[in-house]
């Protein structure tokens, strides 16, 4: 599970985000920026059948803090690793990794 945030923006729009898998998107509503949340969640994991609820569980300076939880939690673990890493090569000064593929993961059995 992860902790996300929602918090109202100027206008008529709210944003969403899990900045720990690198995770941004916006809505017209709350409930519209959550369910945004979870399909950008399930387009960067790219698995098919994979599935996210988003879930408000309180508030933060004026933000909703959500509850981000998947039917696979291993892919998004996989994802924070793989954000992780580009946070810290970019902040190390070296190359990124490029890829054109979605992350995956691989399942324990």
């Amino acid at each position: 599970m992860l902790i996300g945030r929602i918090a109202k923006q100027e206008g008529s729009l709210w944003s969403a985000e899990v900045s720990a898998i690198g995770a941004f998107t916006q809505g017209t509503s709350r409930t519209d920026a959550a369910s945004m949340l979870a399909e950008v969640i399930e387009l960067m994991i790219g698995r098919s059948g994979f599935k996210v609820t988003v879930t408000e569980v309180g508030e933060d300076n004026g933000a909703i803090v959500v509850l981000v939880d998947a039917t696979e939690p291993i892919f998004v673990a996989d994802r924070c690793s793989v954000s992780n890493d580009r946070r810290r090569a970019r902040t190390s000064g070296a190359p990124r990794r490029q890829t054109s593929e979605p992350v995956r993961g691989t399942a324990i059995a």
